[in-house]
């Protein structure tokens, strides 16, 4: 069929394999990394649980499952629903920003919560295992898998 240009299709498969890699990557550093993040900065077993933050999952992939904080959860989902409507630079940092005030915020008000150690969780562990992911996911160019 002549009015195919198959070599132009193939590029756009290829951008098609491509995208859908890099929005993996986000999706995986939004929801796994930030349970990660979320594990090794917690304070899980010295004080009470938060009634209020802490979300169990109902289908527990663990021996010992801990509940995840519904402010992480929602940090989370916020900066995803941005990234898959504009998966830029650009969006990433600027809703970072509100978000993750947001989150830190929520959490430094609740008793409980603030027990945790909330300045290693959005100081260090945010921006330098999460973001760092996303950043350099948003840095691969098209052209360097062609």
């Amino acid at each position: 069929m002549p009015e195919l240009d198959l070599p132009s299709l193939r590029i756009l498969y290829r951008f098609a394999q491509f995208h859908e890699r890099r929005m993996s990557v986000i999706r995986s550093a939004f929801l796994d990394m930030l349970d990660r993040v979320q594990v090794r900065c917690t304070v899980y077993f010295k004080g009470p649980p938060c009634d209020m933050h802490d979300i169990w999952d109902d289908t527990p992939q663990f021996h010992h499952p801990l509940p995840r904080k519904s402010y992480l959860l929602h940090y989370g989902a916020t900066l995803l629903r941005a990234m898959l409507l504009s998966p830029t630079m650009e969006t990433l940092t600027s809703t970072d920003v509100d978000a993750r005030e947001s989150a830190r915020t929520i959490a430094m008000m609740c008793p409980n919560c603030a027990q945790d150690d909330l300045d290693v969780i959005f100081d260090e562990a945010i921006p330098n295992d999460v973001l760092a992911k996303v950043y350099k996911t948003l840095d691969e160019r098209f052209s360097d898998v062609l």
